[in-house]
């Protein structure tokens, strides 16, 4: 084997790692905030402050519409999202993250930024 191909099989196993301990770390902090990995999705990208329709975090998440609007209903249920009208489209409406919202997703991004940190290879 050569050293460029043994170098490109050492890379992707780390990678395959860290995306293995990267899930386990998404999964424990879910179950202890009581959302599901989509939910905590969910939340992670709305943290950005850029409400969506949820088509469109359907398509950003790589999910159905469906699958996407179940889970925001639970995390509406919880209080954690929002849903109001679009103003460009009153037929349509955005999701955003509550007040509740936003203190989870700060607490979750601390909560995973050593494990980020790591993988990143800075402190």
């Amino acid at each position: 084997m050569s050293h460029s191909a043994d170098l490109d099989r050492k890379v992707l196993a780390a990678v395959e790692r860290l995306g293995r301990a990267l899930r386990a770390a998404r999964q424990d902090v879910a179950t202890r905030h009581e959302v599901s990995l989509l939910g905590l999705s969910v939340i992670e990208t709305l943290a950005d402050g850029r409400p969506r329709r949820v088509g469109d975090l359907a398509a950003e998440l790589d999910v159905s519409q469906p699958t996407v609007s179940d889970a925001v209903t639970v995390l509406d249920k919880r209080g954690l999202i929002r849903r109001d009208r679009d103003p460009a489209d009153l037929r349509s409406t955005l999701v955003a993250l509550t007040d509740d919202g936003d203190h989870l997703a700060a607490d979750t991004a601390t909560e995973l930024a050593p494990l980020l940190a790591a993988g990143s290879g800075t402190d």
